[in-house]
């Protein structure tokens, strides 16, 4: 936010929200990113996240637009995205606005099929949004010169260009820490860390390899380490809690050796949780040097409990090695979260009878089932256009965690898909609310031990 007296600001960058079903757990790291690469060229840059600013603090954003405004947008946040343009165009037509995000990278140049969007930055924008916002300031924004912006798309008359994206950016060490002395870091839960890029494997449904590329690209460990203590040292953290924000952390497993180790030799003190890990990489001795260091919870993609179906949609992993690394973390202490999809591609009923049935037995903390979800430039999205009935065709209308069918096929129907994702619905609020419940319990012992000590 601004005080009194700041610099006027060159760009904002703003995270319409919400990401998911409730307020920011961490702040928004694709911005943090992109405003320390604004900064780095000198530029004044100011960071609007609207679900912590509310409306009384988007207000006063409106009576201070600069001339160059980005937005982040995923396809379920594209409805708020849009009434946050729409605000910001009645209040400064003449603003320059960019968007950008994993929405971008899916729709490409039907993002500009929006008037009221001047830009769209396709891929990983640390390397593109100051180039562009150089030549907007300048006033030498003409197609020429943005000809020259690498995965830009833009207008040149009434004919909508796209240019060739640059190469993933491969030195993520370089990008530098992300500029969260921007935003309102007392409000979040926890940092995020950001410790590698890309996904090399080929899951139908996965549209990561169009966001964020198939080479996977990743941090050293010291970096990741060094990281963590300038934030210990620069904000108050709660819990000192930290969230490893990957879709696949643990491809590289003496890169996650060396980050436990250095964490527990430093005594950094901090408990850790990530959002994307490989169950097949996921060996006993690691996941206890895991626990060791502080890490408490692991999100897992099961996604079925059936080797044929695992083949279908090329996991790359067998239920056996599933199995295996369920077995590995709960040993160790680790709280997993089960991840399981209805309807994905040579789905039965029979198929998620037996997810169900797995995830009922297996020690996980939590459980979650989503129903597909196809997106572009997906195989999941081919298959349903070619084998499927479309019931939603506008992408931007659902997420990850809606509650009805977006498509279905002769042999298994939505209502049947209903049937079987109420009766999913009905173990994972089982499970949920009792692990829930047991954490709440244990907080409360360390509570009174802690008082009873002192």
């Amino acid at each position: 936010m601004l005080k009194p007296g700041a610099q006027i600001r060159d760009v904002a960058l703003i995270d319409a929200g919400p990401r998911s079903l409730r307020k920011p757990f961490f702040p928004n790291l694709g911005i943090g990113y992109i405003a320390t690469a604004l900064e780095k060229e000198g530029m004044y840059v100011e960071v609007i996240d609207r679900e912590v600013a509310g409306d009384a603090g988007w207000a006063a954003f409106l009576e201070r637009i600069p001339a160059v405004v980005g937005i982040t947008a995923t396809s379920f946040t594209w409805d708020r995205v849009m009434i946050s343009i729409a605000d910001i165009r009645h209040r400064r037509p003449d603003a320059k606005i960019i968007v950008g995000g994993p929405h971008v990278s899916v729709s490409e140049a039907g993002t500009l099929d929006v008037p009221s969007i001047d830009y769209a930055v396709i891929g990983e924008g640390e390397e593109v949004m100051p180039h562009l916002t150089r030549l907007i300031l300048d006033g030498a924004d003409t197609p020429e010169r943005l000809a020259e912006v690498p995965g830009l798309i833009y207008r040149d008359g009434s004919e909508v260009k796209l240019v060739e994206k640059a190469p993933w950016i491969r030195d993520l060490g370089a990008l530098g820490r992300p500029a969260f002395h921007l935003f309102q870091m007392d409000a979040y839960e926890a940092y995020p860390l950001l410790t590698s890029r890309g996904c090399p494997y080929q899951c139908v449904f996965c549209s990561v390899p169009a966001v964020s590329g198939r080479p996977w690209r990743y941090r050293k460990a010291d970096e990741l380490v060094d990281e963590i203590e300038w934030a210990l040292g620069k904000w108050n953290i709660p819990h000192r809690w930290f969230v490893i924000v990957d879709d696949t952390f643990n491809l590289k497993l003496q890169r996650v050796h060396e980050f436990c180790d250095l964490v527990t030799e430093k005594k950094l003190d901090i408990v850790w949780g990530i959002w994307g890990l490989r169950a097949d990489r996921a060996p006993r001795d690691l996941c206890e040097k895991m626990r060791k260091a502080g890490c408490l919870t692991v999100a897992i993609g099961i996604e079925s409990a059936d080797d044929d179906m695992l083949l279908k949609i090329k996991k790359g992993e067998s239920l056996a090695d599933l199995e295996q690394g369920i077995a590995n973390l709960a040993g160790a202490g680790i709280e997993i979260t089960g991840q399981f999809m209805i309807g994905n591609p040579g789905d039965t009923p029979e198929t998620i009878e037996r997810s169900i049935d797995f995830a009922r037995r297996m020690p996980l903390a939590t459980v979650e089932f989503y129903l597909a979800r196809p997106y572009p430039k997906t195989e999941l999205w081919e298959f349903a256009k070619q084998n499927g009935n479309i019931i939603h065709a506008d992408y931007t209308k659902f997420h990850h965690f809606s509650n009805t069918p977006v498509f279905d096929t002769p042999d298994f129907p939505a209502e049947e898909r209903m049937r079987l994702y109420r009766k999913a619905r009905r173990l994972v609020i089982q499970r949920n609310t009792m692990t829930t419940l047991k954490r709440k319990a244990r907080m409360l012992r360390k509570r009174i031990f802690s008082e009873a000590a002192a």
